[in-house]
Formats: structure tokens, C-alpha cells, sequence
């Protein structure tokens, strides 16, 4: 599939989806963005082997893969709020609060795993 069939896919698809998982052929593993930004760098004779778009709460579950247990989503004063526990560059355990949003997720994901994504 080239990146004009994916992009035309992407723009036909439901708005409730804002990230996209993403492999080529050549390659063992998946990326993950966000699909703005992926379709701010897509080129119309880039190849995919295949996608996936994910909702936020797809995004989170991939998330948490890479993330057990140090990691939930509550409520306070009716907005979502991102937990995570995690070590920090002291080595004291922390946690730190996020809003829930894509942008959040997609940076935590990058931070959880390094770019190491393989399928």
C-alpha cells in the first residue's frame, strides 16, 4: 500500500481514532504515532506492509503492555488524569499526574519504550 491509499484510508476513517500503528515489509517492527503527525511526514510513494488505528483507549492498553501495573487513569474535577509510577533519575520511585491526552500517551509510550516496538 502506498501513502496515498493509506492517507486516503486514514481521511475516510471514523475521528475517534488518533493514533496509528504502522510496519513495512522489510522491517520486524511497528511504529506508533500520532496521526497527525504521521500524516504531516507522509509521502504519497512511501510502502506499508500494513496499519492499525487505535483510539486513545487502544493507545493506553499498548501502553500499559509496556507499563504493567505503574500505570492507571482517573478523575479529578471531571477530567481524566494519567498516573504513573515510575523510577526517577535519582532513583527514588515517583509518580507523576498527566492529563489524558494523545499527545501524553504518545510521550510516555516513547519514554516507556525507548523506540524498542518489535511485532
Amino acid at each position: 500500500m502506498t501513502g496515498n491509499d493509506l492517507k486516503r484510508d486514514i481521511m475516510s476513517s471514523g475521528k475517534d481514532r488518533c493514533f496509528i500503528k504502522w510496519w513495512r515489509k522489510e522491517n520486524d517492527f511497528a511504529d506508533y504515532e500520532l496521526i497527525d503527525r504521521f500524516l504531516d511526514n507522509l509521502t504519497p510513494q512511501s510502502e506499508f506492509e500494513g496499519y492499525e488505528l487505535l483510539t486513545m483507549g487502544e493507545m493506553l492498553q499498548e501502553l500499559k503492555k509496556r507499563e504493567t501495573k505503574r500505570m492507571w487513569v482517573d478523575t479529578h474535577r471531571g477530567e481524566k488524569i494519567l498516573h504513573w509510577k515510575h523510577a526517577g533519575s535519582d532513583g527514588t520511585l515517583r509518580e507523576d499526574t498527566y492529563r489524558y491526552t494523545p499527545e501524553v500517551i504518545m510521550a510516555l509510550f516513547d519514554k516507556a519504550t525507548h523506540g524498542d516496538t518489535h511485532c
